[in-house]
């Protein structure tokens, strides 16, 4: 074997056809909760569910929780009537 045939530049790494060149990859998205879970906690646990999802609770859980206890407020105000 002569010296030109052997290779001697180390192997290229493949590059991503999503990710472009020079460009940062991007971290993955932090976990935020589940609305729909919140909704059904704030709509039919009441105030203790309600206040557990209020301590512990992410950010979409606690946007379902609002929501689905408002709701479950507003039912309450119409029922009454």
């Amino acid at each position: 074997m002569r010296e030109e045939d052997v290779e001697t530049d180390p192997p290229r790494r493949r590059r991503s056809r999503k990710q472009p060149a020079g460009q940062p990859v991007p971290a993955p998205a932090a976990d935020q909760g589940s609305f729909a879970l919140g909704f059904i906690g704030g709509l039919l646990g009441g105030c203790i569910v309600f206040a557990l999802i209020l301590r512990r609770g992410k950010t979409m859980t606690l946007n379902g929780a609002f929501l689905g206890f408002a709701l479950q407020l507003i039912i309450a105000f119409v029922a009454s009537r």
